[in-house]
């Protein structure tokens, strides 16, 4: 009874979220119309920020946020690179007053976000086009993140600042990126002074969901190119809608003690 139960509440989980990917607008993934929204919540907070572009070395166009410092604050030498989570961009960086990227501002960190490919910031290639059907643009997976996106905006943010090394700060994805990265290509460890992870994902063998070991560890691939296939990608599930991703979550975990499996 205990694994039909959880096996339930996984697929009630999963239809849930498919069914808020499929009612999405799609306009909200224009990167002009997401971006000047941003922007204006950002000033909104007394801030200013620049806006970098720079290409991988597979074409991606990537869009990274600088958040400049209030008036009369003093920027320190070393710049800090916050990476984000999956289904999410940048922005969750941003979204409120209290925001690490403004905490960090704020205490004379250059704060520097870059918006990982297939983001609604980052939906340039210098030769695909980023349609929701078009396949070629969205074949891509954590490694290709990692390996391009990561080592492209450490090398522009040192190259901008004129810096030696960054600091890193990444939540979830962000964290696991930060250790593929290292890992693969250890040159860039002499890069990063330090690195801070909140909530990485690293290792999936314990993970307590269902059909997780199994079904998922060892069918990562089919089931990214299976959402490609219906036109949901998951890396930009909530890119301009981290405060509904917040409410979203909430109600889901208060909606009673059956679905605390997920909430833990």
């Amino acid at each position: 009874m205990e694994i039909l139960r959880k096996g339930l509440l996984s697929l009630t989980f999963v239809l849930v979220c498919v069914a808020f990917l499929l009612g999405s607008d799609d306009e909200t993934s224009d990167p002009t119309i997401s971006g000047q929204a941003l922007m204006t919540t950002i000033k909104s907070y007394g801030y200013q920020m620049e806006e970098h572009f720079v290409t991988t070395s597979d074409g991606y166009i990537l869009s990274i946020y600088r958040i400049l410092p209030k008036s009369g604050s003093q920027r320190r030498n070393r710049p800090v690179f916050l990476g984000h989570c999956l289904m999410s961009s940048g922005a969750s960086y941003l979204q409120s007053p209290d925001s690490l990227a403004y905490l960090l501002s704020d205490k004379g960190f250059d704060v520097w976000i870059p918006h990982l490919r297939g983001t609604a910031y980052s939906r340039n290639h210098t030769s695909l086009d980023s349609c929701r059907t078009c396949r070629s643009y969205w074949d891509f997976g954590l490694e290709e993140s990692a390996l391009f996106d990561y080592p492209a905006s450490i090398d522009y943010i040192l190259n901008e600042t004129r810096s030696d090394q960054v600091d890193f700060v990444g939540f979830s994805m962000g964290g696991t990126h930060y250790l593929m990265l290292l890992a693969l290509k250890p040159e860039y460890n002499d890069k990063i002074n330090f690195g801070v992870l909140l909530a990485p994902l690293v290792f999936g063998s314990k993970v307590q969901l269902p059909f997780y070991p199994n079904l998922i560890k060892n069918n990562y691939k089919r089931i990214f190119g299976f959402m490609n296939f219906l036109n949901l990608h998951v890396v930009d599930a909530f890119p301009n809608h981290t405060r509904q991703k917040f409410a979203f979550f909430d109600a889901f975990c208060n909606i009673g003690s059956l679905f605390s499996t997920f909430c833990r």
